[in-house]
C-alpha cells in the first residue's frame, strides 16, 4: 500500500512538474512579457494589411534582397527572418530608406 501511494505521489509531482514547465514555457514566448513578439506580430498584421498581392510581395522583396546581401542574410528581416517576405519592406521602411537604398525592381 506505502509502495502504491508512494508511486502516485511521485507520478503526480512529475505531472506538476510537466505542467509548469510547458506553462513556463508559454509565457516566456508570450507577447505579455516578450515585447519583440508583441511588435513582431504589429509589424506582420500591419505589413499583411496592406499586401495586395502576395506574389507582388514576394517580388519586391526578393528585388531588395538581391540588391542587399547583407539584409538577405539578416535573421529578422533577411529571407528566412521573422517577418517572412514583409521583412525586405519592413527593413526598406526602418533603415533602408534613410540609408539611400532602393525600393522597387
Amino acid at each position: 500500500m506505502r509502495y502504491r501511494l508512494k508511486a502516485s505521489y511521485a507520478i503526480a509531482c512529475l505531472c506538476a512538474a510537466i505542467a509548469l514547465a510547458i506553462y513556463g514555457y508559454g509565457l516566456a514566448h508570450s507577447p505579455l512579457i516578450n515585447p519583440e513578439i508583441l511588435t513582431q506580430r504589429q509589424l506582420l498584421a500591419h505589413h499583411a494589411s496592406q499586401a495586395t498581392d502576395p506574389e507582388e510581395t514576394r517580388h519586391l522583396a526578393n528585388a531588395y534582397w538581391l540588391r542587399n546581401p547583407d539584409v538577405s542574410k539578416d535573421p529578422y528581416y533577411g529571407r528566412d527572418g521573422k517577418l517572412g517576405d514583409f521583412g525586405a519592406a519592413e527593413h526598406f521602411r526602418q533603415h533602408g530608406k534613410k540609408e539611400g537604398r532602393r525600393w522597387g525592381r
